[in-house]
């Protein structure tokens, strides 16, 4: 009985990291949070509101569309978008502009990107 608990256990591990490993980052995404406080609270926080930012909404402090043809858009308040590449590697994605490779982490619909103090976090929008 406990073999079969065994590899029934390892047969459910095996499917949760191959499902994991299979996620794909193509898809619209918007500014979730900053340093783990809603966006709206942050740019609040910040003194500024999204139309001091040239923004619709505080979601779109930071867009990215990831295209299944490895190309993308990056487009981040006030600045003009960047296009580039991407690629994959397991949960870490690759984002390539202007010779500038940044690092994200996928997690379901969540990219998070981490750079010095900051943590970003996209969610992909629902279409």
């Amino acid at each position: 009985m406990k073999k079969v608990l065994l590899i029934g256990l390892c047969l459910l591990v095996m499917t949760v990291t191959l499902t994991a490993c299979g996620a794909s980052p193509v898809g619209k995404f918007t500014t979730k949070s900053v340093d783990g406080m809603p966006v709206a609270e942050y740019i609040d926080a910040m003194g500024a509101t999204p139309e001091m930012l040239e923004i619709a909404s505080a979601e779109e402090l930071m867009t990215l569309d990831i295209r299944a043809d490895g190309t993308f858009t990056a487009t981040k308040s006030g600045a003009d978008p960047k296009e580039g590449t991407w690629k994959q590697e397991g949960g870490k994605v690759e984002l390539t502009a202007d010779g500038v490779t940044e690092e994200f982490t996928l997690s379901g619909d969540e990219l998070t990107y981490k750079v010095d103090d900051t943590d970003l976090v996209l969610v992909r929008t629902k279409s």
